[in-house]
């Protein structure tokens, strides 16, 4: 698992703030300067995929079982937006 390095740091920030943008969209609850619920599951799970949004994404949606209650409970509501989205349409 890589470790933030300071080559790094500003990679990570951009993940950071684009999951926080990706919550936002979805509906998720995201208080100003609030740290994202999926966050340190994106680190332990999925760093291999950071910067890329989408595929940290569909990594935390495969690893669902192994997400925390909070994190679990937002890429849900994230979903079921979508859907009523598509649906919708």
């Amino acid at each position: 698992m890589k470790h933030p390095t300071s080559s790094n740091v500003p990679m990570l920030a951009t993940t950071v703030a684009g999951l926080l943008l990706a919550a936002a969209l979805t509906g998720a609850p995201t208080p100003a300067m609030a740290q994202h619920p999926c966050e340190p599951a994106a680190h332990r799970l999925c760093s291999q995929f950071i910067p890329n949004e989408q595929d940290v994404a569909s990594c935390l949606r495969r690893n669902m079982r192994r997400l925390d209650a909070a994190c679990r409970a937002t890429m849900t509501a994230g979903k079921a937006k979508r859907t009523a989205k598509k649906k919708a349409q």
